[in-house]
């Protein structure tokens, strides 16, 4: 989910923690979006990876966040 938030504009991951509550994480600063091109925010394939669309130096771009190895950390 990308959204507009208070110190700026971000790409989310939300993970289930319970039935009734979301663990939040900031994944990418997109401030720098002129959101002429929306995100399309996407999981890749096998998971391990969220890929989305950008323009941050004016020409559009594909950009991917590991999100695996993340998850491997903790």
């Amino acid at each position: 989910m990308a959204d507009h938030a208070g110190n700026g504009k971000w790409i989310y991951l939300f993970k289930p923690e319970s039935d009734k509550t979301l663990q939040t994480e900031s994944l990418v600063n997109v401030s720098r979006q002129d959101y002429k091109l929306e995100p399309k925010v996407n999981f890749s394939p096998d998971g391990k990876w969220i890929v989305f669309v950008g323009n941050f130096d004016g020409s559009a771009q594909v950009y991917a966040v590991e999100i695996a190895r993340r998850e491997k950390a903790k």
